[in-house]
This record gives C-alpha cells, structure tokens and sequence, in this order.
C-alpha cells in the first residue's frame, strides 16, 4: 500500500508500519495449496520484538500474489487454533501444540516452542500444515515489485526480480553478454529474452551448442565452408555466423569451444567479417553474440585453457542464472508450470494436493537441486506419465529415490521417512536411531567437520549425527567461528578484493557458506 507517497504495511497484528521498510523480513511463500491459484502467494511477516502471528486457516489475511492483500490460507483442512510465530531477537520462535493444526518442520512434525534463528531461516524453512498446505519461511525484500517484462522467466524470488530487471536494459543494446550459471539454470531462456526484447527480435536467432561440435567439424558449423575444403565437405554452407546475420547468435557451453576456435571467434568479434573453410573472400556479419557457460572461465584464461582476450570480448556484459537451491521460493511455482506444460493443470475447485501431496512438495523444496530446473522438469514430466496412467497414486521411482536422498533414513513414498516430534526444549530424534547431544563434540571437531562441508550447517550436522538447531545453537558460541549476520561490509568487502571478487573463496577465508554470505551481501545491500 502506499500512502501520501510513502510506502506501508500492515503487521499479523493489525498495526500499521510506514517508512523505507528495506531490509531483509522473515516471509511466508506458498509452495503448494489444494487451490493451485494461491500457490506463490507471500505474506510478509512484519514483526516487532515480542510480537506474534498466528497462522491457521483464516490467519493471517495477508497472503498475497502481488503486494495487495487477498486474504489467509483459507483450507478448510486448517484448524481456527492458530499456530504462533513470535519474533524474539534475531528468531522466530514457533509455537505448537496437540490442538492446534498439525506442523511439520522441515520434515520433523513439531508440538511445543522450537526457536529458527534468521541465518537457518535464510537457507528456508519448509513448512507442512495440515498435511494440505506447503509454506517456505524465509528471507525477502518487503516489497517485490517490478514493471519489467516476464521474459519467460517462472518465479517471484528477489534472484529473478533482478534478473528480469537486468534483461531489457541490456537487450536495448548491442553488447556482447556472457551468460553465467549452472547446468539446468536456463541460459539458453535468458537469451533468447535477451533477443526478444531488444532491437534485433524480428531477426533470427540462431543456438549452437559447442560442446556437441567436434574440433574438426566447429569452424564448419560456426564459419561456413566452401565444397571440397575437406573430406566430406561435399556443399558449400554458409554457416552459424551468416544464418544469425542481422540478429542474435548464440553460443553455448563456450568453454568448449576448441583453442583454433578461439582464435577465429576473435577475429571475427573483432572485424565483423568471417571467412568459410576453404575460402579465400570473407563476408561481413552484423551479429549479436550471447555466450553461455557454467566453467569458470576466469580460472581457465589464467590458466590458459581459454582465451583471455576472447573472454573479456565475450562478457561486454554478464549475467548470472541463479541456482534452483538459491531460489527455493519459486519451487511451487516452477513444478506447477512445469506439470502445465506436461499437460495437467488443475482446473477450478480441484484440489491439487489429490494429485501432488504437500508433503511431497516440503520434499522437493529441501533436495539441493544438482540439477537446477531441468532436474525439475524431469520429476514434473515423472508425475504427469504416472498421473495419466492411472490407478493407485503412487510415486514414479526416480521421484520416489530422489524424496530418499532428502528424507532421514528413507521411507516410502507415502509417509516421510523422518515423522517425530518436538517437545518444548527437547531435542528431536530420528526415525530409528538418537540424534548425539551436541555437548559431547569437541569444538576442534566441529570446525573440522564444518571446514569440510565448505561451512554449511545441514551436511555438517548430518555427518555429527546432531539436529541442525541445536548446531545452530552451538555456533553462537563457538570459538573463531563468525555468524554471516554479525560481517560488516568492509570486512566482507576485503575479503573479496583479497580473493579478487570470488564468492567461494571469500566465504572460505570469512568462515561462512556462499549462500550465508550471498544473504547477507544482499541484506547490507538493502539496508
């Protein structure tokens, strides 16, 4: 809401809040709900120290798609007793009993206090309610709002926002950009945004990906060639470069391109003009180069294993797709389009859970994701196949195996694999064995175990056999060991001119994750 020009909100309370509310606010994103069109709404939690919002089905009315109230959670599964979220200090305290909805935390069903500190709420806590509804507890800007295009991108995450933002302004140009980001990120979908909204989208677009080219055969394909250059070249064709004149070329996977690639690749950034194999007369191209790549190709010119000059013409501009574990937020969204584009889409006033269970979903938003969205994909297109088979609901097996390798001790495909409860300022127990009280570790063990998981607490607490909050806990009081929240910028700031601006290198000398540290650049940043 706005008013008089300022910017306010309302808090679970029903006081009103004014002013530059910047910084970073514990949120509750819907990840999936028996009325599909709510999954994706937010509520913010705008909470002062002491104070509670009560989360049942008609609490709180603030779950929103886009910043304009629309209402609470509204499932009739839900029980009227709310369960509470109270702000204390730099937690949220949630508060649980046997009459209230029944609660899941991160796979853990919870009936008493259990205290989330904001550095676990900022890796995302999944929530189940009800076994019906799926949230996300997590960090975000307050507001999330943007005029920018869609550009083809699915989901709300401030990683997104700012890449939609990103994309028109330099589509409007006529740079070179190198597009960076892991297998699955969706390089190739940003640029062809990238060509569809800039100058050049009435042209063709032309994709090449280098890692499928032979040596022998990539300057054919890229540059052209001329019949009898070689054995087999029995035509003359015009090639990549030519087939994109006028509009938008596309390399990806350019770490691969071969080291007399390289070479050529340049000249004709350069010179505009591109010569075929076996040719003697060169020909002038007007093209857009978009590259893509997920090799660290800083590390490879410094090495010499690519181009430095090739690199430097190539990222004009660099744009980064975010990890889908970066993004966690936007699960929900993201396997309900994906479900759309496999065929189902639940209509009015079905109920998407008799199809996707919420819990399997909690499942989905807590795996890491190796293989980012197209990994998605492939468990949405699983789901679709078994969905139009038929017969009892039952999970596919890669989907099943892949809830394995998130859930504690496995499990079927029904039930979660780790079902306890938590006891007010009782630690939890896994399915089948004890968790170790974290007292009997020693601090040097601990930093160790921490060191080799690149300072991450949920695989380090998985291998000390301790819960990740009392973990947590212990952290606050270990020696030499920092908390992301409590690094300044200019602390921060010299860590990365002292690592020349690499994140994991940084993060590694601060003593905290990538993700802690990209949380609290992205805090300092608001602020």
């Amino acid at each position: 809401m706005t008013s008089g020009g300022m910017e306010t909100w309302e808090s679970p309370t029903g006081r009103v809040l004014s002013g530059a509310r910047s910084t970073l606010e514990p949120v509750l994103t819907v990840l999936w709900h028996p009325d599909a069109s709510r999954i994706g709404d937010r509520a913010v939690l705008l909470l002062e120290e002491g104070e509670g919002a009560e989360l049942s089905r008609t609490r709180p009315e603030l779950f929103s798609p886009d910043g304009e109230r629309v209402g609470a959670l509204a499932d009739p599964r839900l029980s009227r007793r709310p369960v509470v979220l109270r702000r204390r200090g730099r937690c949220l305290e949630l508060e649980a009993s046997r009459w209230r909805t029944r609660l899941e935390v991160d796979g853990v069903e919870v009936r008493g206090r259990l205290p989330l500190d904001f550095e676990r709420i900022g890796d995302g806590v999944v929530l189940v309610l009800a076994r019906t509804v799926t949230l996300l507890l997590h960090l975000a800007p307050a507001i999330l709002r943007s005029d920018a295009p869609r550009c083809g991108l699915v989901g709300e995450s401030p990683l997104i926002h700012t890449l939609r933002a990103e994309i028109p302004a330099v589509a409007a140009s006529d740079v070179s950009v190198l597009v960076r980001g892991a297998s699955g990120t969706g390089k190739e979908l940003v640029a062809r945004a990238l060509h569809e909204h800039g100058p050049r989208a009435r042209k063709a677009f032309v994709a090449v990906d280098l890692g499928a080219l032979t040596p022998s055969l990539a300057s054919a394909e890229l540059f052209g060639v001329v019949r009898g250059a070689f054995t087999g070249a029995d035509a003359t064709r015009a090639g990549h470069f030519v087939e994109a004149d006028g509009g938008t070329l596309f390399l990806d996977e350019i770490g691969e391109a071969p080291p007399e690639v390289q070479t050529t690749l340049l000249r004709v950034l350069e010179t505009r003009r591109v010569r075929p194999v076996g040719g003697s007369a060169e020909r002038e191209v007007d093209v857009r180069v978009v590259a893509a790549t997920d090799a660290d190709l800083d590390a490879a010119a410094r090495d010499g294993g690519f181009r430095a000059a090739l690199l430097h013409r190539l990222a004009g501009y660099v744009l980064e797709t975010p990890r889908l574990a970066a993004r966690r937020e936007d699960v929900g969204r993201l396997l309900l389009h994906l479900l759309e584009r496999e065929g189902w889409s639940p209509g009015p006033g079905d109920d998407a859970t008799r199809f996707v269970p919420a819990r399997l979903v909690a499942s989905l938003a807590r795996h890491p994701w190796p293989g980012n969205v197209r990994q998605l994909a492939n468990v949405a297109r699983q789901l679709a196949i078994a969905g139009r088979a038929g017969g009892a609901p039952r999970l596919p097996l890669g989907v099943r195996r892949l809830v394995e390798e998130v859930e504690l001790g496995g499990g079927d495909s029904t039930e979660p694999a780790s079902r306890v409860e938590v006891e007010a300022e009782s630690a939890p127990t896994r399915r089948g064995s004890s968790y170790r009280p974290i007292s009997e570790i020693e601090d040097a063990v601990i930093v160790a175990t921490l060191e080799r998981h690149r300072w991450r607490a949920k695989p380090a607490a998985e291998e000390l056999g301790v819960s990740r909050s009392s973990l947590y806990r212990r952290l606050e009081t270990l020696p030499g060991v920092v908390r992301a929240g409590d690094l300044d910028r200019v602390t921060i700031d010299a860590a990365l001119v002292a690592h020349a601006g690499a994140l994991d290198a940084a993060a590694q000398a601060l003593r905290v994750s990538r993700e802690a540290l990209q949380l609290r650049l992205r805090e300092l940043d608001l602020s």
